[in-house]
């Protein structure tokens, strides 16, 4: 399979990475393995050793966290192009979180050892995760708070403006997620029932806020969602 890719052409379109040489990326080539994973498969679970470091080619990745009390919180997901963890570089020896193939998935991994050597010499790339982890903590955060909503309506609203922010594609004014989501995996992530869901997709569809098609959500009123996790 790596000889059918364009290297490359993948490592530069890695926003983290673009301001490496042509001779640090070919040295990166060097140390990049390919993998697959069929949908439910887990990457590396919270705790593993913080072996490596990936890149998505195609599919996507739900990451997850375990709190305190033993319960599994949703955290977001990740699209083709994402490079990650960001969270634990330079200081921990272990995963803080665990990522499991949301769909069938194709990814490019590299040892932490060998690319935090890189990263350590690229005052572009240690600002831009900085950035990054930011964003990321500050992001943690808000969902936190708005999980905790009590009514379950609220909840799906949210978690569908999570969606649109973590793998919208912004269409002709509407928001394309292009990444399948049956009720099921909805009840589940929203921590309502399965009925629930569907009253309330049921219920924004009559709206014209939301149309799904073949599992795809389009987002005909993204005000609406994006403003239930302001």
């Amino acid at each position: 399979m790596l000889t059918t890719i364009n290297l490359t052409e993948v490592i530069k379109k890695l926003e983290v990475l673009s301001s490496l040489s042509l001779r640090e990326v070919k040295e990166i080539e060097k140390n990049l393995y390919y993998r697959n994973y069929k949908k439910g498969q887990m990457l590396f679970i919270e705790g593993d050793p913080r072996e490596k470091m990936y890149s998505i080619l195609s599919g996507y990745v739900k990451t997850e966290k375990v709190n305190m009390n033993g319960t599994t919180r949703f955290n977001s997901f990740l699209k083709p192009t994402s490079f990650f963890p960001y969270i634990g570089i330079f200081v921990d020896d272990f995963y803080k979180y665990s990522a499991e193939a949301f769909t069938d998935l194709e990814v490019l991994y590299i040892p932490t050892i060998f690319i935090e050597e890189i990263i350590k010499k690229d005052k572009h790339i240690l600002l831009h995760i900085v950035k990054c982890l930011t964003k990321k903590v500050e992001m943690l955060e808000h969902r936190l708070q708005t999980v905790t909503d009590s009514h379950a309506k609220n909840r799906v609203t949210q978690f569908i403006g999570y969606l649109a922010e973590d793998l919208g594609e912004a269409k002709n004014n509407t928001i394309h997620i292009p990444c399948p989501m049956t009720t099921v995996e909805v009840a589940k992530f929203s921590a309502t029932s399965r009925e629930t869901v569907s009253h309330v997709l049921n219920d924004l569809k009559k709206e014209n806020r939301l149309t799904i098609y073949h599992k795809h959500f389009i987002i005909n009123d993204p005000g609406y969602f994006l403003s239930a996790i302001m």
